[in-house]
């Protein structure tokens, strides 16, 4: 009677080990996945800050083209093609 008892408590004692053996590798999970979680949040908003400043660039391109190109016509309407040909209207 006496070993069968000792071999329960061998036995409860190795599943309580196992169990917390289980238990830490769940926390290691858990830290694991918040890391990753919050290196997502930090990378989400790193690509949405450098997508605005590549929309503020494009925009402030997108002006300065139409700029020159407004100048070019203005300048081209002020110089006449034949100084004997005027424009009328």
């Amino acid at each position: 009677m006496n070993l069968d008892f000792d071999r329960y408590q061998a036995a409860v004692r190795e599943f309580n080990d196992r169990v917390s053996e289980l238990a830490a590798k769940l926390e290691q999970i858990a830290n694991a996945r918040e890391n990753a979680l919050r290196a997502s949040a930090e990378l989400r908003k790193e690509l949405e800050t450098n997508d605005q400043k590549l929309h503020d660039v494009a925009s402030a391109v997108r002006q300065q083209v139409t700029l020159e190109f407004a100048k070019k016509v203005s300048r081209s309407e002020e110089i006449p093609a034949d100084p004997v040909v005027r424009r009328i209207g």
